[in-house]
């Protein structure tokens, strides 16, 4: 099956937005382009909703932000040969450092740390998950060779994941990206985790692997002290001394002053979090499903990814993506229900469309084309998405792994000890509740606008 052609959408684009001289920088996420604009006056947003296959466009910051859809890196990669640019452009470049603000700032920081690693993440995640469900349901021997390289192959991401984050936080802040990952791999050494070190006239015990806050500063610190050894280093010496002078004086910093107290305040921010959830599931919960949606739309959701990631990575498991696993199933019902009431045609066909794509947990066709300019149903998906929730906090359900979609990642909910049997019972009801109400008062409160009939 021949590959689609792009070129005349991502030539289009090019001339709404004000032509390649206008386009600072590019990349994608999951389902946008995302650009950093010189001049915003000359981008044509009404004019590049109607392209087609453009689900919706926006502003987030002075980003903008092109809504495609699962095929957004066709997309892009036809943009950049368009372009002629490279296809792995630096994260850090996606904004005009001098124009950010501060959340913009942040959530490009997030997104340039963590986006790289999701593969990795997402991959692992997903074979521990069959893993744990294949043992739940008695179908391998825990004891095989396979079962064990298997396992091994899902743990190594989480365990390891200070190399990772060592490196992409290096690119992030304009270090060298293998010195990065070179003071992960000293951070997390193994035999220095969990023993009692004299550094500095104190003892220091910590422990490294699969942590995620620790090694982010450190590394930050690190460029710092890179930065200066370049400046120090003559440079017929600074191919040994940069780095030399980078991991002497980063490391053993990091390792006794940096690290512990990140490492405080990971686990401080999960307990807390843990705490609300545990103490009072209905108001995280509520307050979690009710805005999710609202959060994605305006690109803030990475703060909260990232701290579910970050629980993933010290082994327990995370109640935020148990808790907004039910708004794809809302998203779907609100858009059916929207299919089976609606009287135009045009409207009818995308949103049997969008509802099947949700259905695999790609929302944006939903939310995009039908519920967010209808806002009102966008609004009951989120009162649906919070019943869900609610139901996914009382029976104290959680998520161990990351990895799929919609109904695929349901096996990210079996982890180690856990009934594959009530698991599936709470989700059945967390599905149920969320897709009911949103169905329900979408079919009982929706009326064709005068627009949708007269684009018929």
């Amino acid at each position: 099956m021949s590959k689609k052609d792009y070129s005349k959408q991502v030539q289009q684009y090019i001339e709404l937005v004000g032509g390649s001289v206008n386009i600072s920088s590019l990349t994608h996420c999951v389902t946008r382009l995302r650009f950093a604009i010189k001049d915003k006056s000359l981008v044509k947003m009404d004019e590049i909703k109607k392209v087609e296959g453009t689900m919706g466009c926006q502003w987030a910051g002075e980003q903008f932000q092109i809504i495609i859809g699962g095929h957004v890196s066709d997309v892009y990669d036809a943009m950049c040969d368009t372009l002629g640019i490279d296809k792995k452009p630096s994260v850090e470049a996606i904004l005009g450092e001098e124009k950010k603000s501060f959340k913009d700032k942040l959530l490009g920081t997030l997104s340039g740390i963590f986006l790289p690693a999701m593969p990795l993440i997402i991959g692992g995640g997903m074979i521990k998950a069959f893993c744990m469900m294949f043992l739940s349901l008695g179908l391998v021997n825990p004891a095989s060779g396979m079962f064990t390289l298997m396992m091994a192959i899902g743990d190594a991401p989480f365990k390891f994941m200070p190399l990772v984050l060592g490196y992409s936080t290096a690119k992030q802040f304009k270090m060298n990206p293998m010195l990065g990952m070179g003071i992960g791999a000293a951070l997390m050494y193994n035999s220095i985790q969990g023993v009692d070190i004299d550094l500095f006239g104190f003892t220091v015990n910590a422990t490294y692997e699969g942590t995620i806050l620790p090694i982010i500063f450190v590394v930050i610190f690190g460029s710092y002290v890179e930065r200066f050894a370049r400046k120090i280093s003559p440079k017929l010496l600074s191919s040994f001394l940069i780095p030399v002078i980078t991991f002497v004086v980063t490391v053993p910093i990091g390792f006794a002053l940096i690290g512990p107290v990140f490492n405080a305040v990971a686990q401080g921010i999960c307990d807390g979090i843990m705490w609300l959830y545990s103490n009072t599931p209905v108001v995280a919960a509520s307050i979690l499903g009710a805005f999710w949606q609202i959060l994605v739309v305006f690109g803030m959701h990475s703060v909260f990814s990232s701290i579910a990631v970050m629980q993933l990575t010290s082994g327990t498991g995370t109640p935020i993506l148990a808790m907004i696993f039910p708004a794809f199933f809302a998203q779907a019902m609100t858009v059916w229900a929207i299919c089976l009431k609606t009287k135009s045609e045009k409207l009818r066909s995308v949103s049997m469309s969008a509802g099947i794509s949700a259905l695999l947990g790609v929302t944006e066709p939903a939310i995009y084309s039908v519920t967010l300019p209808r806002m009102k149903y966008f609004i009951i998906s989120c009162i649906g998405t919070m019943c869900g929730a609610i139901v996914m906090a009382l029976t104290g359900t959680l998520r161990y792994s990351l990895g799929g979609l919609g109904f695929f990642c349901i096996p990210t909910f079996f982890g180690e000890g856990v009934s594959v049997t009530s698991v599936l019972i709470s989700i059945a009801i967390s599905l149920v509740a969320a897709g009911l109400v949103s169905f329900v008062l979408t079919f009982i409160t929706y009326k064709d606008a005068e627009a949708d009939l007269e684009n018929e």
